[in-house]
């Protein structure tokens, strides 16, 4: 049957055996009851062996003698894991990864969108959560930017966004500043969102630093892997967070360099053409990713629309929010050259750039010949 484990009985001589077959049976070795020995029986010696181990050596050691039935994964995924061989129950639910946005959000998953002043993430930040509402799922702004009041209603205005239950904004005009990711308030109204409606909900964090903590350092790899971790209690509950947040001088992000690496997917923003306070043409370049996204994505604004560029339609809206065919990438590239005889190859990737391609594709199109 297999032995499970050995124990001793203080009323009884002997080695005492628990059978693995989940019986109450239990059988004993006596080993010359009553008489006295001069030398032990080896299930004594084998006892007295044991008693000496500690006890996770003792179950190795059974196993490796073939003594010990190996447990199985426990079925409530809520168990606590008791054994290495539980830990098979990380490919017992094969599902794919599922998305808020995709590729953008995936659901559970801590985002960035990081850019300059004037780049149009908070505008596609706000985009975003107005397209999520109008799919059914719930959206929570925590504004510490201390952005106006106006400025707020005015951009959700310009995208379209009118008052729905679904879509909270806690900006720092209310009578409690917003409170931390991981606050009881929160959690809670994620917990119910998902309870209510079954969707997953986006917490929009605005912006990263204005939500460290006094005695914070947004250098400070320890402070930034805090400040991730205020916003996985999000995702342990089951909703997405996408944080707004700043690059630094040489164009990376500003602080610690824990900041990418604590975030599943991340982007850098641009406004093309830069410098002229309209919003045009918005690429996102991927900066990380957990989720193998190799290609940079393009944004047009054209009338408080945010609308990717490949999926415009049957569009492809120009900088100019003019709508042009979306012709098949490569044969673009390739009428493209044939326009523009001699052209170099950074032209050639800026007027592409211009025209809807990414520049990496426009990179790629030229390495392949």
């Amino acid at each position: 049957d297999g032995i499970d484990r050995f124990y001793s009985n203080p009323t009884s001589q002997g080695l005492f055996m628990l059978l693995a077959s989940g019986t109450e049976e239990k059988r004993n070795l006596l080993v010359g009851a009553g008489a006295a020995k001069d030398k032990l029986d080896p299930a004594d010696e084998f006892k007295l062996m044991f008693e000496r181990l500690p006890p996770d050596e003792r179950d190795s050691i059974l196993g490796e003698m073939g003594y010990v039935q190996r447990p199985t994964a426990p079925s409530d995924p809520d168990l606590p894991i008791t054994s290495v061989f539980d830990l098979e129950s990380v490919f017992s639910d094969p599902a794919p990864v599922s998305y808020l946005i995709e590729p953008e959000i995936p659901e559970k998953a801590v985002v960035y969108l990081a850019g300059v002043p004037e780049s149009g993430k908070t505008t596609l930040a706000y985009a975003w959560g107005r397209d999520l509402v109008a799919k059914g799922h719930a959206v929570l702004l925590l504004d510490r930017d201390r952005n106006p009041r106006s400025v707020i209603r005015d951009l959700l205005h310009r995208l379209g966004v009118k008052a729905d239950p679904l879509f909270s904004v806690w900006d720092s005009q209310q009578k409690s500043q917003p409170p931390q990711p991981d606050s009881p308030a929160v959690i809670d109204w994620v917990r119910w969102i998902l309870e209510d409606t079954g969707k997953p909900p986006l917490v929009i964090v605005d912006s990263a630093i204005s939500f460290l903590l006094p005695g914070e350092d947004e250098n400070s790899s320890r402070d930034i892997r805090a400040l991730f971790n205020r916003c996985r209690a999000v995702t342990d509950a089951g909703g997405s967070v996408l944080l707004l947040h700043h690059p630094g001088k040489g164009g990376d992000l500003r602080g610690s360099s824990d900041f990418a690496a604590a975030a599943d997917q991340g982007f850098i923003v641009t406004n093309s053409p830069e410098g002229t306070h309209r919003l045009s043409r918005l690429t996102l370049k991927v900066h990380k990713t957990r989720y193998a996204l190799n290609e940079d994505l393009v944004y047009n604004y054209d009338g408080g629309k945010m609308v990717r560029a490949e999926r415009a339609c049957g569009e492809t809206a120009g900088a100019d929010g003019s709508g042009t065919p979306n012709h098949d990438t490569t044969g673009k590239m390739t009428e493209l050259l044939r326009c523009n005889p001699g052209i170099g190859s950074n032209q050639f990737e800026s007027i592409a750039h211009k025209g809807g391609v990414p520049h990496n594709q426009a990179r790629k199109f030229l390495k392949a010949g």
